[in-house]
């Protein structure tokens, strides 16, 4: 059985149920030895935990000095391990691996690492670009849709290789239980526009009942607000929802938004601004992802909302699913190992 070495450097808690994903279908068919901080996922403990001080918050220069230690630590107990047939690192900071990565690769036979935000920086951090096509050419670029491997090699121009590793995403039993009296929306992430969603609340009809991760209050009865949602209250909640509002404040061009991977899983349209992600998915799956921009009131969003057909929504779902499942994405990490 191949061996693969899975590391999170960052081991952020909003890449659990990317990292449960991954972990449960690799388990499945490879020996995979987990490296991450302590309960960076609930399924299974790390096999190599690393400890707390290097998550500890620090400005910016502190900040990457703390990851290339991080980096050192991993290497030097990695070094003890069995060899195994590739690492592949599930989140990683730009400058510190771009640092380390020629090392990382000759500690590895086979290095990939999974691009997030890290493309989506190059704008804000601009020597972030620089460091990354710094990245040792042994290392091989896993993106999440086509038209961002076309981005890092026609545009970027990256020496490495690019592969294209869909993003598992789960096949939920869609919920039928509504109530017809109402319209339940939910609003799953606090990156809003806070002046639409404000117009939204100021003019929705009585029966459309909101819920909104917010940290702030609004003192109407067809809103619950809450700071956070445990994972089963918010499953509960996206599950009985007619659709998803992201009307997101920050841009999504070459990194991937979960919540709207969520939406074909929980099977529930999506209404978001423009960008380049929701662009490319609203041309593929245009009955599940539904661009509107700040002009469009709660009416609009309704009927374009009933005006849905639904067998083309489930079609475009199914395709989805097939496209972004186990069955994709194994054979595409043999091919990576051989």
């Amino acid at each position: 059985m191949k061996k693969i070495l899975y590391i999170d450097l960052l081991s952020l808690k909003g890449h659990k149920k990317f990292n449960e994903l991954n972990i449960n279908a690799l388990t499945s068919v490879f020996n995979v030895t987990i490296v991450g901080r302590k309960n960076f996922i609930d399924s299974r403990q790390s096999d190599l935990v690393i400890p707390e001080r290097f998550f500890k918050p620090h400005k910016k220069i502190n900040y990457r000095i703390n990851e290339l230690n991080k980096i050192n630590w991993i290497i030097k107990k990695i070094k003890t391990l069995d060899k195994f047939d590739l690492m592949l690192i599930s989140s990683y900071e730009t400058i510190s691996f771009s640092l380390k990565s020629r090392i990382m690769a000759n500690v590895g036979s086979k290095v990939a690492v999974f691009n997030h935000n890290n493309l989506d920086e190059f704008n804000r951090i601009r020597i972030n670009k620089y460091f990354f096509k710094k990245i040792d050419k042994r290392v091989v670029h896993c993106v999440f849709e086509s038209y961002i491997k076309e981005y890092l090699l026609n545009d970027i121009k990256v020496k490495n290789s690019v592969i294209l590793i869909p993003h598992l995403v789960e096949n939920r039993s869609p919920s039928s239980n509504f109530d017809k009296s109402r319209i339940n929306i939910f609003i799953p992430s606090k990156n809003y526009d806070a002046n639409y969603i404000n117009k939204i609340f100021n003019n929705s009809p009585k029966n459309v009942v909101f819920t909104i991760k917010s940290d702030t209050f609004f003192e109407r009865k067809n809103i619950k607000s809450k700071t956070y949602f445990e994972d089963n209250e918010y499953n509960q909640i996206f599950n009985s929802s007619n659709f998803i509002l992201l009307p997101l404040k920050i841009e999504y061009t070459y990194r991937v938004s979960n919540i709207i991977y969520e939406c074909f899983s929980f099977s529930k349209p999506c209404f978001t601004f423009e960008n380049k992600f929701s662009k490319y998915l609203n041309n593929k799956y245009p009955n599940v992802v539904h661009i509107i921009d700040k002009k469009t009131d709660i009416d609009q969003i309704i009927e374009e909302y009933k005006q849905i057909n639904n067998i083309l929504f489930a079609k475009e779902r199914e395709l989805f699913l097939k496209e972004h499942s186990e069955e994709k994405v194994l054979p595409i990490i043999k091919t990576l190992i051989n």
